[in-house]
């Protein structure tokens, strides 16, 4: 089963930043490709985060590289650019079936 989603949205999940205009687009990814909930405070749990972004390269490789010049003052331009250089504004991502990574408990 697919569901499309923006680039946008695999561009957070991928880079670590938000460049979608609402976290909720980029949750509803993550829990997608991942198959499973996903708290808020889980997307602090670095194992997950690498699996979420290694999923979304494995299902769209051009996504790969796609941070290497993106900073914290640049972005807005840099989403410009990767934009153009992608040329599409939406994926169809495959549902996951990943088992629930439990992050270490902080007391």
């Amino acid at each position: 089963m697919k569901k499309e989603f923006s680039l946008a949205a695999a561009l957070s999940i991928v880079t670590g930043r938000i460049i979608c205009d609402d976290f909720g687009q980029m949750h509803e990814l993550a829990e997608w490709i991942m198959g499973h909930p996903i708290w808020t405070h889980e997307f602090a749990h670095k194992p997950l985060c690498e699996k979420m972004k290694n999923e979304v390269i494995r299902q769209f490789p051009e996504l790969r590289n796609c941070s290497e010049n993106l900073t914290g003052d640049n972005w807005h331009e840099w989403y410009i650019i990767e934009r153009k250089r992608i040329g599409v504004e939406v994926f169809d991502f495959e549902q996951g079936n990943f088992k629930r990574i439990k992050p270490n408990r902080i007391i």
